[in-house]
């Protein structure tokens, strides 16, 4: 009859001969990856308005072409920016005192990303975890 330490023997050797077995074949598979070029980035374009403060989000609107996303982060309004693809906000050229489209009943405790979907849905997600305060 086996000792209830046996099973610790066994798994150190399986995990041993696993890592014999994947040892003889880690030189036979091979691939070389091509050369890439490195490009570097250049700004698209500048949000200059002065309610999108701390942006931590950036989606393509799944319904409207040339329309665009954006949130603010943590501890702001639960509110949403439509822009353009130059970095100009979207809004009535009645409205005055424009500062986003609100959202009624939502509350922005640390927003971190926006998608949007084709049929006009956008999904937020408030998955901030700064300084690990959340459970």
């Amino acid at each position: 009859m086996a000792k209830k330490e046996d099973w610790k023997i066994v798994a150190f050797l399986c995990l041993m001969l696993f890592l014999l077995d994947s040892s003889i074949f880690a030189g036979v598979i091979r691939y070389k990856l091509p050369k890439v070029e490195t490009k570097v980035l250049e700004p698209f374009a500048k949000i200059d308005f002065k309610p999108i403060n701390e942006g931590s989000a950036f989606a393509r609107s799944g319904m409207w072409k040339n329309v665009f996303w954006t949130l603010n982060d943590s501890g702001g309004e639960a509110v949403l920016f439509p822009l353009n693809s130059s970095g100009k906000i979207i809004k009535p050229s009645w409205y005055k005192k424009y500062k986003g489209i609100k959202i009624l009943g939502a509350f922005n405790v640390d927003w971190e990303a926006v998608c949007a979907d084709g049929k006009g849905h956008l999904i937020i997600s408030d998955a901030g975890n700064n300084n690990n305060y959340r459970r």
